[in-house]
């Protein structure tokens, strides 16, 4: 058994001492060890010294890509078929993201991105219908933004 108390911005360590023990009579050991620095401590001073990387830039959709995520929401909601709406929606943010030099790659990242729901609906009843139709419509938009990103050449 051990207890310890703080005196002195020094460590007091008691222990009690194995052996005979008379009756009501027991021996205690008392020592004390100077105190060092803990790691906190440390980690505090570090902290304040070095500073923290800024957050990155919150992705914003541009109006064309609203446009877009609104014909994936009526896509969700069973609004409407997806029709020439959606087709142009993709046209257009597919010539917005190749003339700004953008991989195909990140063209099919960002209509998945501009086409996620939260995950809130997921507790919706009939979601699942819901989620198959809106599938269908980004399965739609990226086969139509992969045609419109590589065009056929030889024609």
């Amino acid at each position: 058994m051990s207890a310890g108390a703080v005196r002195d911005m020094d460590v007091q360590l008691v222990t009690k001492r194995r052996g005979r023990i008379n009756a009501g009579c027991q021996q205690y050991e008392q020592r004390t060890e100077p105190q060092t620095t803990t790691a906190m401590s440390t980690a505090l001073k570090l902290a304040a010294e070095t500073p923290l990387p800024e957050p990155p830039a919150p992705m914003r959709f541009s109006e064309t890509e609203l446009r877009l995520r609104s014909e994936f929401e009526a896509a969700f909601n069973d609004a409407s078929r997806p029709g020439f709406d959606l087709n142009a929606a993709v046209w257009n943010v597919t010539d917005d993201l190749k003339r700004e030099g953008q991989s195909a790659e990140y063209l099919v990242k960002r209509i998945k991105y501009i086409a996620a729901i939260p995950n809130a609906f997921r507790y919706r009843v009939g979601y699942k219908a819901a989620q198959l139709s809106l599938k269908d419509a980004v399965e739609h938009a990226v086969s139509l933004a992969i045609a419109r990103y590589f065009p056929d050449e030889g024609g």
